[in-house]
């Protein structure tokens, strides 16, 4: 399988210079990719790149025991990106993941910061930067690696939007509020004049890397008394979504503002919020003109106790 080995290099290559991938996302590839081209070695030395099949993709799969749905579909996603690949430059004819079929993956909810814990979270950053980055992540929606990449040049003059480099090298422009604007100002008023051109700069005046995030993260939330919440960066992006959607903010332009490529990932949002839905379901009372009695929430209660009792007996 010497030959599907130089493929894979060269695949990676391509995602590094031609696709812009990060390195991350470059070495979680590869490592994929070597994976299955070690279970191809051993259980189907004799077979060549250009007859790898469905049944052989399938059987790579079903070597994977013990890992969770998740990681069987991104590790097919990876494969059917390789193979996309090879079609393309006529290397093979045909892509075999396309006939096989992903494991059912439950999706959980994203889970997003309130706005009262939000508040929390801002009252115990240290200094004009940590507040300025933990506004970045609240008001802009922007991704850990976003953040990182984003530069002194990715502000307009007037501190009005952000240019940000997402997912895949695709761009977007996002707008500052006032709120973000303020805390900005205050940031660079005291940022050191140095030749890096990164917008948020680590103590020794380099760009902010992500493991720099991950302490800081950690840290607002053990002195914010949150740190039992399993809250993340990430989770900040939730909420950014999950308030606007809150807001009527139509998915459109929440997907644009996230960078989603498919409105399917913005969805999501409208799953996790519950209120909303019971608000809008609500409605139809008055349109519907339903007659709606009072009550008692605990009296409420004891008949659904007594109904699942009876139920269960």
């Amino acid at each position: 399988m010497d030959k599907l080995g130089m493929l894979i290099g060269e695949f990676i290559q391509h995602c590094a210079e031609d696709r812009h991938y990060s390195p991350a996302t470059c070495q979680a590839y590869e490592s994929d990719l070597r994976r299955f081209a070690r279970f191809m070695a051993k259980a189907h030395p004799d077979v060549v790149p250009a007859e790898i099949g469905s049944a052989h993709v399938r059987d790579f799969v079903t070597s994977l025991r013990g890992l969770k749905a998740s990681t069987k579909c991104r590790k097919l996603n990876c494969l059917s990106c390789f193979f996309g690949y090879l079609v393309d430059r006529e290397r093979v004819a045909d892509n075999p993941v396309s006939e096989v079929e992903r494991p059912r993956v439950a999706r959980p909810l994203p889970v997003w910061v309130p706005p009262e814990e939000i508040q929390v979270l801002e009252s115990v950053t240290r200094g004009a930067r940590e507040r300025a980055v933990l506004l970045t992540f609240v008001l802009t929606g922007v991704r850990r690696g976003e953040l990182i990449r984003a530069n002194i040049g990715d502000l307009d003059h007037e501190l009005t939007s952000l240019r940000v480099d997402g997912k895949g090298n695709k761009e977007r422009i996002v707008p500052i509020p006032a709120a973000l604007r303020e805390a900005l100002v205050a940031y660079l008023r005291l940022r050191p004049r140095v030749d890096c051109p990164a917008l948020f700069l680590n103590r020794e005046h380099r760009r902010l890397g992500g493991r720099s995030l991950q302490r800081m993260m950690k840290r607002w939330l053990r002195d914010a008394g949150l740190s039992d919440r399993g809250y993340t960066i990430h989770s900040l992006r939730h909420s950014f979504a999950t308030l606007l959607v809150r807001n009527n903010v139509d998915l459109r332009t929440v997907q644009e503002l996230l960078g989603h490529s498919g409105i399917s990932s913005t969805a999501r949002y409208l799953h996790a919020d519950l209120r909303s839905k019971t608000e809008a379901v609500e409605k139809l009372e008055g349109v519907l003109q339903v007659a709606v009695a009072d009550t008692d929430e605990e009296a409420a209660s004891d008949i659904v106790e007594r109904v699942l009792v009876d139920c269960t007996t």
